[in-house]
C-alpha cells in the first residue's frame, strides 16, 4: 500500500473540523518555513564569510537561488492551503456534511505533498547549515 492510500484510509473516519485543523497546522508550518528561509537569505547575505573558500560566491549564489526556488514553491503550496481550507468550510456551512472519495483524495494528496516539501527542505537546510558552518569566520 502506498502513502496516498495510507493516509486516505486514515482521513476516512475524520470530521470537516478535523481536516480544518489539520489543514491549518500545515498552513502555520509553511509560514514558519517561510519565516526560517527569510532569515537564512538575509545571513547568505551578510558579511561572516571566509573570502578565502574557493568557489564560496558562486555557492552562496546557489544556495540563494534554491532558497528562492523554496519560497516560490511554500507559496504554491501555501495558496493551495488556502484554497483547502476555504473549501472544508464550506463543508462545515452547509447541512451535508458528506465527504465523498475525491475531496479525501484531495486532502490526504495535500498532506503528503505538505510533508514530501518538508522533508526535501530539511535536508536542504541541513545541508546548507553545515555548509555555514564550514565557511563562517571565527
Amino acid at each position: 500500500m502506498n502513502t496516498t492510500t495510507e493516509f486516505r484510509s486514515f482521513y476516512r473516519d475524520m470530521n470537516a473540523e478535523e481536516l480544518l485543523n489539520d489543514t491549518k497546522k500545515w498552513k502555520k508550518r509553511i509560514n514558519f518555513l517561510q519565516q526560517e528561509f527569510a532569515f537564512l537569505s538575509s545571513l547568505l547575505e551578510a558579511n561572516i564569510f571566509n573570502p578565502e573558500i574557493n568557489d564560496l560566491f558562486e555557492t552562496l549564489l546557489l544556495y540563494k537561488e534554491e532558497i528562492g526556488n523554496i519560497t516560490n514553491e511554500s507559496n504554491k503550496i501555501l495558496d493551495s492551503l488556502i484554497s483547502h481550507e476555504s473549501h472544508i468550510e464550506i463543508y462545515l456551512e452547509s447541512d451535508d456534511i458528506n465527504f465523498d472519495h475525491v475531496f479525501i483524495e484531495i486532502h490526504s494528496k495535500k498532506e503528503y505533498d505538505v510533508t514530501v516539501f518538508l522533508e526535501e527542505t530539511n535536508k536542504f537546510k541541513i545541508q546548507l547549515y553545515d555548509y555555514i558552518k564550514r565557511v563562517v569566520i571565527r
